[in-house]
Parts: C-alpha cells; structure tokens; sequence
C-alpha cells in the first residue's frame, strides 16, 4: 500500500491525519453559517442515546435540531453519526468538527458528551474560547484532551459515535473524519505496521508492529495472502476422487490411480501441475505463501509439496539425489549418470575415478 499524508479542511479547521489509510467523511447538517429552517438540520440521533441523556439530566434543556438559534440558552443537541467498519479494517484515526456559536447565558460552561455521560467535556477547555464568535471546533478523539490520556477510537468499533451539546450555544453541522486502515488479521494494528515499524515514533511504531512477515512484497501480512483450499481435490484423502468433476477427470486422466485407489498428496500436487485447478498456495501450512518459497523445477509445486522435485523421473522417496541439475540423464535411484564418487554430480572428481579405471594407452 502507498504511504501518502492526507490533510482535509473543513471550514476553517484543518486536521492532519496518518499517512497510511482511507479517509471517511460523514457530514450531519448542512453547512450555511445556522440558517434554520432546511430539513438537513433535523439530524439523526440515536433514540436510546436521547433516552440516557435525558434520563441523566432531566428538565434542564430543550432537545433542538441543528441551526436553532432563536430562544437564547437551555439547548440539549443530540446527534448520531453512523457508518460501516468491516472486519478486516481498523480505525486509525478520528477527528470531530463542529461549527458551533454562543446564542445566550454562560457558553463557558457548555461541554459535550461523546458516547458516554461521562465525563462532561468542558467546550472552552477543548479550545472554544471567548469571545465564541462562530468558529469550528475540532476534537481529536484519538487524543480528546491533547495529554494523550483519554482515547475514544474503542468506542468507535460499533459503527456509532452518539453526541450531545449542552447548554448555551448552536451548532451549524458536524462532521466526523475517520482515517481506516486494512487490517486483514484482524489484530488491531494496520496491514502495513503488521509487516514494518517504520521510523521511530513514526504513525507504524505502535505495540505489537514488524511482527508479519512480507515476502512478495504488496503490504499485506502473508498471513492473510493464504487461501484457503476450495475444492476436496486439494486435500489428500483415502477415498478415490474428489468433489470437482472436472478437477477429478482431468487429474485422472493422467493418473488414474488417483480416481481407482486413493486420492493421495500425489494427486494433490497433480491439480496445479497438470493445470486442472487451484489449490491454496501454502501447502506446506507454514503461513508462507508459495509464491515465496523454493520451485526447484520449476513447475509451480514448491519444493516441500512437490513429489518429484527435480523433476527427472523418480519419485523423492526413491530418490537419493532430490537436487539433479534439470534435464541431467540420470538412474533408477535418481542418481546423475557418472556420478562416480556419488555426491549427486558429475565433475572432475568424477572424471579422475574414471580415469583410473582405463586398462589401454588409447590413441
């Protein structure tokens, strides 16, 4: 995966965020500088959150849309941002901006909830200071306070970030930018921390980074380059056949053993080897993928699941030289023709046992 750093402004709040990921953005409200009235400003809210908030403060504010600056101070604004994480994604970073402005009584005391009724995070505290003209207020959820203490991306991993404003101020909209990495392992670090650290103090030196291996290399932890078997005819079995039809006749055709007797590791190998289907590509269940390990011959069986490595006619079991050079005429036993001094080659050490074999001059 590409590393790039992304900058977004919203309004006039710029946030910086990791330079690895995707950024989403989820607008609630309209941006019009709190124009009421637009069915925009009837923003979603999730009724269970409304419920605990006003159990928790009972008959102090009026719950209002967004944009209601008429009536002065006592506003409850609830509002609910929604939006998918799969699985295999991790948030990295998340950043809440809202367009904010005092309409009467104390705005010093205004504070916000985020997802939880405590603590009360004071406005002017996170950075909305006098005299509370109109302004965006940016709050980074990763680092709500700025003393790297409190770190609300946990609570993001449900898909719903519940907020509530109180008491003295208007809200024009909101947006939540989140920054998703892949996280294939589903280990809560991002694909490309799996498999580096990168710089000290970098966004990739976290607990936990450079501990997958990534042999290709394509920036996903060779864990998650393995794929699964898809078909019985890549596992060995005690059974004739397999469950594909078309795997099965063409492996058979070249060795009707496989669909007569058993369909052992021999027809296994013979599905990618014949070009009759794919099977996973670690078939050696070491969770490095194949396309990384030793093909001595060639022929796209790695050298721990190919039956005949060197390909030259004699199955390993029989073979006391596994490595022949490709193409070398060789005997029963896999041995290369000549190979005097039996070290599994043919050289000069070869040429001088022969040598003392002659029993003529020669001409």
């Amino acid at each position: 995966m590409a590393r790039f750093l992304w900058m977004t402004i919203v309004a006039c709040s710029i946030i910086t965020v990791p330079a690895y990921g995707e950024i989403r953005e989820y607008l609630l409200g309209d941006i019009d500088d709190f124009v009421p009235g637009d069915p925009e400003d009837d923003v979603y809210f999730d009724p269970d959150w409304l419920a605990e908030v006003t159990n928790a403060y009972p008959l102090t504010d009026e719950v209002v849309d967004f944009d209601q600056v008429a009536g002065g101070g006592g506003k409850m604004i609830p509002f609910s941002f929604v939006f998918d994480i799969a699985g295999a994604e991790q948030i990295t970073g998340a950043w809440l901006a809202i367009h904010i402005k005092a309409i009467g009584g104390v705005p010093q005391t205004d504070f916000i909830l985020l997802d939880q009724l405590e603590p009360e995070y004071n406005l002017t505290a996170l950075g909305w200071a006098p005299p509370f003209d109109p302004s965006v207020l940016t709050i980074n959820l990763s680092d709500v306070l700025g003393d790297g203490e409190v770190d609300l991306l946990p609570l993001l991993a449900d898909g719903l970030l519940n907020c509530v404003v109180l008491d003295d101020s208007a809200i024009d909209y909101a947006m939540l930018t989140l920054s998703i990495s892949p996280d294939c392992n589903t280990n809560g670090i991002p694909d490309e921390c799996d498999v580096a650290c990168g710089t000290s103090g970098g966004p990739c030196d976290v607990p936990g980074c450079g501990q997958s291996s990534d042999c290709q290399p394509n920036g996903i932890p060779d864990e998650c380059d393995i794929l699964p078997p898809a078909t019985s005819c890549c596992e060995a079995h005690p059974e004739p056949g397999c469950d594909s039809p078309t795997i099965e006749t063409c492996v058979c055709l070249v060795d009707p053993y496989c669909c007569d007797t058993e369909w052992d590791r021999v027809c296994v190998d013979e599905v990618t080897a014949e070009g009759c289907g794919l099977c996973d590509n670690d078939c050696n269940t070491n969770s490095i993928p194949d396309d990384c390990e030793p093909d001595f011959d060639g022929d796209g069986l790695i050298d721990d699941c190919d039956s005949d490595i060197d390909d030259d006619g004699v199955l390993n079991d029989d073979d006391v030289c596994d490595y022949t050079p490709l193409g070398a005429a060789v005997d029963a036993e896999g041995r290369p023709l000549g190979d005097l001094d039996e070290d599994c080659d043919t050289d000069l050490d070869d040429y001088a046992l022969f040598q003392q074999g002659f029993t003529g001059p020669g001409s």
